[in-house]
């Protein structure tokens, strides 16, 4: 609910102010400084309007989160508000290294491993 008035809240108030500082008599005075209390309600409601629309626009958008794995896996999650709706992994290219750890093959070749190959170019897009 918003109140659709186009006027300055708060100079209307300063004027009411004013006006009720100059009048003389006690129920004029009751008047201007009734009237100055309702303009600085209705400007207090329209800026509360303002802050709440401006937080469910920042509910309803989607952040997308890159997180990067140690073992090279980008996980990408995205976001609206505090929920999750997708969250996927990224897997980088393996390639076969050998072994140094484990003991060689029975022909004399070590024995291999795959391993993360990880592009830099990559990790920019």
């Amino acid at each position: 609910m918003k109140v659709e008035r186009k006027a300055n809240h708060a100079a209307l108030a300063r004027l009411s102010r004013q006006m009720a500082n100059a009048s003389g008599e006690a129920e004029f005075r009751k008047i201007f400084l009734a009237m100055a209390n309702r303009e600085e309600a209705i400007d207090n409601v329209e800026k509360a309007t303002e802050r709440l629309e401006a937080a469910d626009i920042d509910d309803k958008a989607i952040v997308k989160r890159r997180r990067f794995l140690p073992d090279g896996t980008i996980e990408i999650t995205e976001l609206q508000g505090n929920k999750v709706i997708s969250r996927y992994k990224k897997r980088p290219p393996m390639h076969f290294v050998p072994d140094f750890s484990r003991p060689l093959k029975a022909n004399g070749k070590p024995q291999m491993k795959s391993v993360p190959r990880l592009n830099l170019l990559d990790l920019l897009s």
